[in-house]
């Protein structure tokens, strides 16, 4: 997706999905998110990551303009922030969402959005795969760009 996408596009980004919980180091993550950040370019985007693991990979995502929430370290938390920001997101006429997470939680989401997820192959949900319009592997974002 580029800057023409279609105007109501949104994307939620699980935080601690990218760092598959805080195991990849954040050169890897670093390139993840700047890859991510040129397909969401022009949409909102709600980041949302535990505290515990924000302080270690703020290099990664600071300065990207996007809605950065840090929830508490309860299961599922960052999750819960994503889809309290879908549902405004539908709310307020978005037709198509961008999850770069593989948790099965987002599948729902399907019934009232188009689904693009982003995910790591091995985490990606067969739940939330069957419920995706398309697919991209997150894990194709960390090979570096021919320059």
């Amino acid at each position: 997706m580029s800057s023409h996408h279609h105007p109501r596009t949104a994307c939620l980004v699980d935080g601690d999905n990218l760092t598959r919980g805080g195991a990849l180091p954040v050169r890897e993550v670093a390139r993840v998110i700047r890859r991510l950040s040129r397909l969401a370019d022009g949409m909102p985007v709600t980041f949302a990551m535990q505290r515990k693991l924000a302080a270690n990979y703020m290099t990664a995502y600071a300065g990207l303009g996007w809605g950065i929430h840090f929830a508490s370290m309860e299961p599922d938390a960052a999750d819960i922030e994503l889809l309290d920001a879908a549902a405004d997101y539908v709310r307020h006429d978005v037709t198509d969402l961008v999850v770069a997470s593989g948790d099965h939680a987002f599948a729902d989401i399907a019934r009232r959005a188009r689904l693009h997820v982003c995910s790591y192959r091995s985490s990606l949900s067969r739940r939330l795969e069957m419920a995706a319009t398309t697919v991209t592997y997150l894990d194709d974002l960390l090979v570096p760009v021919a320059a």
